[in-house]
């Protein structure tokens, strides 16, 4: 029993080894995991902010210049005459510009549209993006001066989301006559286009960066959604996902094999060594108990008598001398029975009769006698008694038993 305790111990030891082993390899799996997706994730949310900056800059860039052009004295002699004037087409309609002035009701006097059409600028933004702009422009001419730039405004030129930068032409110094009843406004647009987001990838390392139009982008793919002046949703720019965890994983991935290679074996020396000691450990304690049972039956051989099984004499006398201390001699009685007539048996029937006499003796004083007697057989045909009891409660024990 102790040895198959034992051996389902090492068993258990080296099961409970192998389960924080496989809890260590998945654990260490579960983090690195969690770091790869969470370098990703934070690497496009990089992406997303450098392109929400892109989109500052360019609407700081474009505020500036639209207020320059309309914060001139040159520009505020000729907007206010025939827009037919050829200095006008000069500073306003260049190759590139998407450029108009519109007047305080929001008609439009001059378009300038790459393609050579005259768009109303209305037809190109839409009704409500003119009508947040008329909203939008100071009170007068000079809330204009202390502004100091253009406002700005992110919509849709046409279908392709723009920044839309508006600013009344007034002059540079001199008396404020001007107000939102007699304004004319120049207006500037830079167009959010597939080529201006080539140029940003470019420049952030994003790859494939592009509008992803009404399609959902795909799963290598993040995303960013831009929204207009109304806070409506006017497009989302798709690019591929950095993913520098993943790639740093895939770099690394002969070494991190490596060392999960080397842990699982460094982890099979050391289930196989707990294992060994186990059953060394196993082993001894078998010996152990073994050794501790022929002990015990050696030391129940060296005190009985191999006839009857009573206590024999080496035991009695070791009993009594552990036994006679000044405290048990009023509460301990010794009875002494020797057999009359046993030597005339042994004559006339033999040994084995004799032997066969002390048997039946030793069992008939065994059940008489009080449970807390001790019997010992001590000599041929005398036996011993140590009664647990004073002489007078030994002797009516003995004899109600009897």
């Amino acid at each position: 029993m102790a040895l198959r305790v034992s051996r389902v111990g090492s068993t258990s030891h080296a099961a409970l080894l192998t389960v924080l082993i496989c809890l260590s390899v998945l654990t260490s799996v579960i983090i690195v995991n969690f770091l790869v997706w969470n370098a990703d994730n934070h690497a496009d949310r990089l992406s997303a902010a450098s392109i929400s900056g892109a989109i500052d800059r360019e609407r700081s860039r474009i505020s500036n210049e639209t207020y320059i052009n309309a914060h001139w004295n040159d520009a505020f002699a000729h907007a206010y005459g025939s827009l037919d004037d050829p200095w006008i087409m000069s500073q306003w309609g260049t190759p590139i510009a998407l450029s108009y002035v519109i007047d305080a009701k929001g008609r439009t006097p001059f378009a300038h549209l790459p393609s050579g059409r005259k768009l109303p600028l209305a037809d190109l933004i839409g009704p409500s993006a003119l009508k947040t702009l008329l909203a939008s422009v100071p009170a007068n001419e000079a809330a204009v001066r202390r502004r100091g730039d253009a406002v700005v405004m992110t919509g849709k030129a046409g279908t392709t989301p723009a920044l839309i930068a508006f600013s009344p032409i007034v002059r540079e110094n001199g008396p404020a006559t001007l107000d939102k009843s007699s304004y004319r406004i120049f207006v500037d647009i830079r167009l959010l286009d597939d080529k201006l987001l080539e140029e940003w990838g470019k420049g952030f390392g994003l790859r494939h960066l592009r509008w992803s139009g009404d399609g959902a982008p795909s799963g290598d793919e993040a995303s960013t959604g831009v929204r207009d002046w109304s806070g409506a949703l006017i497009g989302t720019i798709a690019w591929k996902r950095l993913a520098p965890g993943s790639l740093a994983v895939r770099e690394l991935l002969p070494v991190i094999s490596l060392c999960i290679v080397s842990f699982l074996a460094v982890a099979a020396v050391i289930a196989r060594r707990v294992q060994n000691l186990s059953r060394e450990l196993t082993v001894q304690s078998h010996s152990a108990l073994e050794a501790g049972r022929q002990e015990r039956e050696a030391r129940l051989l060296a005190d009985s008598d191999e006839l009857t099984g009573l206590y024999n004499r080496r035991r009695f006398y070791a009993d009594l001398e552990s036994a006679v201390i000044p405290a048990n001699l009023n509460a301990m009685t010794v009875g002494w029975i020797d057999l009359d007539r046993f030597k005339p048996i042994n004559d006339t029937f033999g040994h084995l009769v004799g032997d066969r006499v002390l048997v039946e003796v030793a069992r008939l004083l065994s059940d008489t006698a009080c449970p807390i007697a001790t019997l010992y057989r001590v000599g041929g045909d005398e036996f011993a008694m140590i009664v647990w009891l004073d002489g007078k409660a030994a002797r009516k024990s003995l004899g109600t038993s009897s």
